[in-house]
């Protein structure tokens, strides 16, 4: 009776893993080829013991083209190797690769904290690290909401009208660490 409880068991776990492994395998996108690789950490042993890595990557284009892929701890590089690349890809379909890989630490800093970089920059979001957001996010409606923000209040001209503020903000910074030097870290966050 217990051998029977064990093949059904070595059964049950032999189809999870075909199920398993055969869809992982079905989402796998096609990728482009690439040069052999440890198995876990994939080619970050020879990219980081090399001297010049720069001539790794050209040696490796001219063996597997223009464009080819790396992986370095699981993530997957895709590497392009010319301007004709370039521009094909990020140009012509720019917006099939625009996102950016997802950062848990940032979404673990992030969490609970309140998006002001959207509706307008305020001094606590500034001071928390929070009003770099766009930096890690995602692409999609908000960070279009976010970008254009910034783009209207950064600009080119906008930044030279702040001028004036930012060379009265910074006598005031040498004047504060000229007369009381222990607080830095307070008249740095201001």
């Amino acid at each position: 009776m217990e051998s029977i409880y064990t093949l059904a068991f070595g059964i049950a776990i032999f189809l999870f893993a075909l199920l398993y492994f055969r869809r992982k395998h079905l989402e796998r996108r096609p990728l482009p080829p690439s040069p052999p690789a440890d198995y876990f950490i994939g080619h970050l042993r020879t990219v980081a013991t090399a001297k010049n890595p720069e001539l790794i990557f050209h040696k490796w284009a001219q063996q597997y083209g223009d464009i080819y892929h790396t992986k370095m701890l699981g993530q997957t590089v895709i590497m392009l190797n010319s301007v004709r690349a370039a521009v094909d890809l990020l140009e012509k379909r720019g917006l099939n690769y625009t996102s950016r890989p997802r950062c848990v630490v940032y979404e673990l800093y992030a969490h609970g904290h309140s998006d002001d970089a959207v509706d307008g920059l305020t001094s606590g979001s500034l001071q928390s690290g929070l009003g770099l957001k766009h930096v890690f996010m995602p692409s999609g409606d908000r960070f279009k909401k976010q970008r254009k923000f910034y783009q209207h209040h950064f600009n080119g001209a906008k930044s030279r009208s702040y001028q004036p503020i930012q060379q009265d903000e910074a006598q005031n910074l040498i004047k504060n660490l000229l007369e009381d030097p222990g607080d830095y870290d307070q008249y740095l966050r201001r």
